[in-house]
């Protein structure tokens, strides 16, 4: 992707809060299970004290109170693990552009709920 650039990486949630205040990231990239602290309250956080950084949420749970409380913590994006090949590039460019985005797996789960 010609417009991302890595600035930071981290191996835990406390390290992604402590890494988005060091280096002002246009866009967190965070996984929603994390050591320490998940990727929900790292968003909290991150929203708290940066609020002009975006929050992408990748992850292999599609619960949808989860999905629902990551989006209710300030994440403008929340993909799945199996759609990253698919979902990262158009997930960044929305969630950079202030858009939400959601993978298409979980759009469809969602709309199957809600018909059911």
């Amino acid at each position: 992707m010609p417009d991302c650039e890595v600035i930071a990486e981290a191996t835990n949630g406390q390290e992604a809060v402590e890494r988005a205040k060091e280096t002002h990231p246009d866009v967190a990239l965070l996984d929603l299970s994390m050591p320490l602290m998940n990727g929900i309250e790292a968003a909290r956080q991150i929203r708290n004290t940066l609020p002009d950084t975006k929050v992408l949420i990748v992850s292999q749970y599609d619960i949808p109170g989860m999905v629902q409380e990551a989006f209710d913590a300030g994440v403008l994006g929340y993909i799945l693990k199996v759609d990253v090949g698919r979902d990262l590039q158009p997930a960044l460019e929305a969630v950079s552009h202030d858009e939400t985005y959601m993978s298409l797996s979980l759009w469809r789960l969602d709309q199957a709920r809600t018909h059911n």
